[in-house]
Protein backbone atom coordinates (compact mmCIF):
# COMPACT_ATOMS: atom_id res chain seq x y z
CA UNK A 1 0.00 0.00 0.00
CA UNK A 2 2.79 2.33 0.83
CA UNK A 3 4.69 1.94 -2.59
CA UNK A 4 1.58 2.18 -4.19
CA UNK A 5 0.78 5.73 -2.42
CA UNK A 6 4.76 6.78 -3.12
CA UNK A 7 3.61 5.70 -6.95
CA UNK A 8 0.41 7.44 -7.19
CA UNK A 9 2.07 11.02 -5.17
CA UNK A 10 5.03 10.78 -7.50
CA UNK A 11 2.59 11.28 -10.41
CA UNK A 12 0.32 13.81 -8.50
CA UNK A 13 3.31 15.95 -7.69
CA UNK A 14 6.43 15.26 -10.54
CA UNK A 15 4.36 14.93 -13.92
CA UNK A 16 4.50 17.34 -16.19
CA UNK A 17 1.08 18.77 -15.04
CA UNK A 18 2.31 18.15 -11.29
CA UNK A 19 2.41 20.60 -8.55
CA UNK A 20 6.01 20.78 -8.06
CA UNK A 21 6.04 22.13 -11.70
CA UNK A 22 3.01 23.95 -12.01
CA UNK A 23 3.21 26.18 -8.53
CA UNK A 24 6.74 25.49 -7.64
CA UNK A 25 8.32 26.41 -10.35
CA UNK A 26 10.58 23.44 -10.65
CA UNK A 27 12.01 22.55 -14.01
CA UNK A 28 10.08 19.67 -16.19
CA UNK A 29 13.72 18.01 -17.01
CA UNK A 30 14.29 17.72 -13.39
CA UNK A 31 10.67 16.48 -12.32
CA UNK A 32 11.07 14.19 -15.38
CA UNK A 33 14.28 12.62 -13.66
CA UNK A 34 12.93 12.24 -10.00
CA UNK A 35 9.64 10.94 -11.15
CA UNK A 36 11.26 8.03 -12.96
CA UNK A 37 13.62 7.08 -9.33
CA UNK A 38 10.40 7.98 -7.49
CA UNK A 39 8.62 5.41 -9.67
CA UNK A 40 11.69 2.88 -9.97
CA UNK A 41 11.22 3.17 -6.31
CA UNK A 42 7.95 1.99 -5.79
CA UNK A 43 7.57 -0.71 -8.83
CA UNK A 44 10.99 -2.23 -6.69
CA UNK A 45 9.02 -2.13 -3.68
CA UNK A 46 5.71 -3.58 -5.17
CA UNK A 47 7.46 -5.85 -7.05
CA UNK A 48 10.69 -7.35 -5.09
CA UNK A 49 10.66 -5.56 -1.36
CA UNK A 50 6.81 -6.37 0.06
CA UNK A 51 6.93 -10.35 -1.44
CA UNK A 52 10.92 -10.80 -0.19
CA UNK A 53 8.69 -9.58 3.28
CA UNK A 54 6.24 -12.62 2.92
CA UNK A 55 8.32 -14.81 1.70
CA UNK A 56 10.75 -14.79 4.75
CA UNK A 57 8.72 -14.61 6.84
CA UNK A 58 6.83 -17.20 9.20
CA UNK A 59 4.57 -18.44 7.14
CA UNK A 60 7.22 -19.55 4.54
CA UNK A 61 10.51 -19.34 5.95
CA UNK A 62 11.83 -18.88 2.36
CA UNK A 63 15.60 -18.53 1.93
CA UNK A 64 16.95 -18.43 -1.77
CA UNK A 65 14.38 -16.47 -3.14
CA UNK A 66 13.68 -13.50 -0.58
CA UNK A 67 16.85 -13.28 -0.42
CA UNK A 68 17.22 -12.97 -4.61
CA UNK A 69 14.36 -10.39 -4.84
CA UNK A 70 15.64 -8.74 -1.94
CA UNK A 71 19.03 -7.85 -4.17
CA UNK A 72 16.75 -6.99 -7.35
CA UNK A 73 15.02 -4.15 -4.92
CA UNK A 74 18.50 -3.07 -3.60
CA UNK A 75 19.79 -3.17 -7.32
CA UNK A 76 16.81 -0.98 -8.48
CA UNK A 77 17.24 1.60 -5.50
CA UNK A 78 20.76 1.99 -6.63
CA UNK A 79 20.19 2.51 -9.92
CA UNK A 80 17.49 5.20 -9.19
CA UNK A 81 19.85 7.10 -6.79
CA UNK A 82 22.42 6.93 -9.13
CA UNK A 83 20.41 8.70 -11.58
CA UNK A 84 19.71 10.88 -9.71
CA UNK A 85 23.29 12.23 -8.00
CA UNK A 86 25.25 11.72 -11.10
CA UNK A 87 27.25 14.62 -11.51
CA UNK A 88 25.47 15.92 -15.26
CA UNK A 89 21.93 14.97 -14.06
CA UNK A 90 19.43 17.80 -13.65
CA UNK A 91 19.64 17.76 -10.07
CA UNK A 92 23.13 18.93 -10.10
CA UNK A 93 22.40 21.19 -13.18
CA UNK A 94 19.72 23.11 -10.80
CA UNK A 95 21.08 23.46 -8.04
CA UNK A 96 25.08 24.34 -8.62
CA UNK A 97 26.44 26.50 -11.22
CA UNK A 98 28.79 25.94 -14.03
CA UNK A 99 32.21 26.53 -12.90
CA UNK A 100 31.37 27.23 -8.84
CA UNK A 101 32.79 25.20 -6.71
CA UNK A 102 29.66 23.35 -5.69
CA UNK A 103 29.45 21.91 -9.21
CA UNK A 104 33.26 20.83 -8.66
CA UNK A 105 32.27 19.48 -5.44
CA UNK A 106 29.08 17.15 -7.35
CA UNK A 107 32.06 16.26 -9.56
CA UNK A 108 33.93 14.83 -6.83
CA UNK A 109 31.29 13.66 -4.08
CA UNK A 110 28.61 12.41 -7.14
CA UNK A 111 31.08 9.53 -8.05
CA UNK A 112 32.15 8.56 -4.50
CA UNK A 113 28.36 7.79 -3.58
CA UNK A 114 27.88 6.04 -6.34
CA UNK A 115 30.60 4.14 -5.70
CA UNK A 116 29.25 3.20 -2.38
CA UNK A 117 25.72 2.05 -3.90
CA UNK A 118 27.58 -0.18 -5.97
CA UNK A 119 29.83 -1.20 -3.54
CA UNK A 120 26.60 -2.18 -1.45
CA UNK A 121 25.07 -4.02 -4.17
CA UNK A 122 28.50 -6.37 -4.20
CA UNK A 123 28.10 -6.41 -0.79
CA UNK A 124 24.57 -7.92 -0.84
CA UNK A 125 25.40 -10.29 -3.67
CA UNK A 126 28.15 -11.90 -2.04
CA UNK A 127 25.94 -12.22 1.07
CA UNK A 128 27.37 -9.38 3.34
CA UNK A 129 23.54 -8.09 3.92
CA UNK A 130 23.71 -6.02 7.23
CA UNK A 131 27.69 -4.30 5.57
CA UNK A 132 25.02 -3.63 2.43
CA UNK A 133 22.54 -1.43 4.48
CA UNK A 134 25.09 0.12 6.61
CA UNK A 135 27.01 1.46 3.22
CA UNK A 136 23.77 2.14 1.49
CA UNK A 137 22.37 3.51 5.35
CA UNK A 138 25.36 5.95 5.02
CA UNK A 139 25.69 6.68 1.61
CA UNK A 140 22.29 8.03 1.98
CA UNK A 141 23.09 9.84 4.65
CA UNK A 142 26.01 11.61 3.33
CA UNK A 143 23.74 12.38 -0.01
CA UNK A 144 20.83 13.79 1.65
CA UNK A 145 23.61 16.02 4.47
CA UNK A 146 25.24 17.35 1.84
CA UNK A 147 21.84 18.36 -0.29
CA UNK A 148 20.69 19.66 2.88
CA UNK A 149 24.50 21.81 2.98
CA UNK A 150 23.85 23.15 -0.58
CA UNK A 151 20.46 24.15 -0.07
CA UNK A 152 21.53 26.31 3.15
CA UNK A 153 24.73 27.36 1.27
CA UNK A 154 22.29 28.95 -1.57
CA UNK A 155 19.84 30.29 1.48
CA UNK A 156 22.91 32.23 3.19
CA UNK A 157 24.26 33.86 -0.03
CA UNK A 158 20.73 35.21 -0.87
CA UNK A 159 21.40 36.93 2.53
CA UNK A 160 24.56 38.01 2.05
CA UNK A 161 23.91 39.54 -1.65
CA UNK A 162 21.01 41.58 0.44
CA UNK A 163 24.13 42.74 2.45
CA UNK A 164 25.69 43.43 0.47
CA UNK A 165 23.72 45.41 -1.54
CA UNK A 166 22.53 47.27 1.09
CA UNK A 167 26.04 47.84 2.29
CA UNK A 168 25.97 49.17 -1.21
CA UNK A 169 23.37 52.09 -1.48
CA UNK A 170 24.61 53.08 2.11
CA UNK A 171 28.10 53.91 0.40
CA UNK A 172 26.73 55.19 -2.72
CA UNK A 173 24.72 57.68 -0.51
CA UNK A 174 27.99 58.30 1.80
CA UNK A 175 30.95 58.27 -0.69
CA UNK A 176 29.27 58.08 -4.07
CA UNK A 177 29.49 54.89 -6.91
CA UNK A 178 32.68 53.92 -7.33
CA UNK A 179 33.23 53.15 -3.31
CA UNK A 180 30.63 52.15 -3.57
CA UNK A 181 30.65 48.98 -5.83
CA UNK A 182 34.38 48.37 -4.05
CA UNK A 183 32.44 48.06 -0.81
CA UNK A 184 29.90 46.12 -2.54
CA UNK A 185 32.76 43.82 -4.16
CA UNK A 186 34.75 43.38 -0.60
CA UNK A 187 31.70 42.80 1.51
CA UNK A 188 30.37 39.79 -0.73
CA UNK A 189 33.60 38.22 -1.33
CA UNK A 190 34.69 37.82 2.93
CA UNK A 191 30.82 37.05 3.38
CA UNK A 192 30.82 34.30 0.69
CA UNK A 193 34.17 33.45 2.00
CA UNK A 194 33.01 32.87 5.52
CA UNK A 195 29.48 31.15 4.37
CA UNK A 196 31.98 28.67 2.27
CA UNK A 197 34.30 27.58 5.61
CA UNK A 198 31.30 27.24 7.98
CA UNK A 199 29.61 25.04 5.47
CA UNK A 200 32.80 22.99 4.49
CA UNK A 201 32.99 22.62 8.11
CA UNK A 202 29.80 21.19 8.70
CA UNK A 203 29.87 19.03 5.96
CA UNK A 204 33.11 17.30 7.06
CA UNK A 205 31.84 16.89 10.75
CA UNK A 206 28.75 15.58 9.30
CA UNK A 207 30.32 12.54 7.03
CA UNK A 208 32.26 11.98 9.81
CA UNK A 209 29.92 11.69 12.76
CA UNK A 210 28.02 9.67 9.80
CA UNK A 211 30.47 6.85 8.84
CA UNK A 212 31.77 6.72 12.86
CA UNK A 213 35.36 7.83 11.89
CA UNK A 214 35.44 10.88 14.13
CA UNK A 215 35.45 8.43 17.00
CA UNK A 216 38.18 6.51 15.98
CA UNK A 217 40.56 8.84 14.68
CA UNK A 218 40.18 11.01 18.12
CA UNK A 219 41.03 7.44 19.87
CA UNK A 220 43.81 7.36 17.32
CA UNK A 221 45.27 10.70 18.17
CA UNK A 222 44.92 10.45 21.61
CA UNK A 223 46.74 7.55 21.95
CA UNK A 224 49.87 9.39 20.70
CA UNK A 225 51.87 11.18 23.19
CA UNK A 226 54.03 14.01 22.27
CA UNK A 227 55.42 15.69 25.47
CA UNK A 228 55.28 15.16 29.03
CA UNK A 229 53.82 18.58 30.33
CA UNK A 230 53.54 17.38 34.18
CA UNK A 231 53.62 13.99 35.69
CA UNK A 232 51.32 11.49 33.76
CA UNK A 233 50.02 14.68 32.20
CA UNK A 234 51.06 14.62 28.11
CA UNK A 235 50.33 16.66 25.23
CA UNK A 236 48.88 14.42 22.65
CA UNK A 237 48.52 14.35 19.11
CA UNK A 238 45.02 15.30 19.59
CA UNK A 239 45.44 18.33 22.03
CA UNK A 240 47.83 19.45 19.02
CA UNK A 241 45.50 19.38 16.41
CA UNK A 242 42.98 21.10 18.93
CA UNK A 243 45.72 23.94 19.61
CA UNK A 244 45.95 24.77 15.71
CA UNK A 245 42.42 24.30 14.60
CA UNK A 246 41.62 27.03 17.59
CA UNK A 247 44.58 29.65 16.29
CA UNK A 248 43.03 28.62 13.21
CA UNK A 249 39.58 29.82 13.67
CA UNK A 250 41.15 32.89 16.00
CA UNK A 251 42.37 34.15 12.61
CA UNK A 252 39.74 33.53 10.24
CA UNK A 253 37.52 35.37 12.54
CA UNK A 254 39.89 38.30 13.15
CA UNK A 255 40.82 38.55 9.52
CA UNK A 256 36.97 38.58 8.88
CA UNK A 257 35.71 40.71 11.28
CA UNK A 258 34.14 43.51 9.40
CA UNK A 259 32.44 40.96 7.40
CA UNK A 260 30.90 39.26 10.25
CA UNK A 261 30.01 42.85 10.96
CA UNK A 262 27.98 44.01 8.38
CA UNK A 263 26.55 40.74 8.16
CA UNK A 264 24.87 40.55 11.89
CA UNK A 265 24.44 44.84 12.12
CA UNK A 266 23.21 45.55 8.80
CA UNK A 267 19.94 43.21 8.92
CA UNK A 268 19.02 44.63 12.13
CA UNK A 269 19.50 48.19 10.83
CA UNK A 270 17.22 47.33 8.10
CA UNK A 271 14.64 46.08 10.72
CA UNK A 272 15.00 49.67 12.73
CA UNK A 273 14.31 51.04 9.61
CA UNK A 274 11.49 49.49 8.44
CA UNK A 275 10.27 50.33 12.18
CA UNK A 276 10.83 53.77 11.90
CA UNK A 277 9.61 54.17 8.31
CA UNK A 278 6.71 52.59 10.30
CA UNK A 279 6.07 55.19 13.41
CA UNK A 280 6.53 58.11 11.29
Amino acid sequence: AFFYFLWKLSAYMLSNHGVAVLYMGMPRDLAKQIHFSVRLLAFAGMVFQAPAIVLEGELFEMGALPRLLHFAAQLAFVVSMILVIRPRAPLAIYLTRPGGWLRRMWLIVGPLLMLLFLTAVVMEYLGYRLGADFVISNALNTGGGILALVALYRLLLKGVESIANAVRRHTMEEEGATAAWESWEQVRGQLTRIVATVVFVIAALTLLQFWGAQTHILGYLEDLKLVEVQQDQWLTLAGLFAAILWVLAGHFLVHNLSALYQFVIVPLAGQGTRGDDTWR
